[in-house]
């Protein structure tokens, strides 16, 4: 599977829109598909990126609901973003 993330991380930097973006979009089908390990290394390339305010609450509600390998809730959650 190619990787979408083609920029190189910066510890401690704030996610732009675009990465928002991107994030949530890859997400999406991530969990469409049912694929935990798609959902990880989404997951894995924000680690060294802070979160914007605006997106915490629904990002720890996607962390939670994937963590829980709950997709349809990641579904309903991104289709309510996007």
């Amino acid at each position: 599977m190619p990787m979408l993330w083609e920029r190189e991380s910066q510890p401690g930097h704030d996610a732009d829109e675009e990465m928002m973006n991107r994030f949530f979009s890859e997400l999406s089908a991530a969990a469409q598909s049912m694929d935990i390990e798609r959902i990880e290394e989404t997951y894995s390339f924000l680690g060294d990126y802070r979160v914007p305010e605006k997106y915490a609450g629904l990002f720890g509600e996607l962390k939670k609901a994937a963590d829980e390998f709950d997709y349809e809730r990641i579904t309903k959650l991104l289709a309510e973003k996007l």
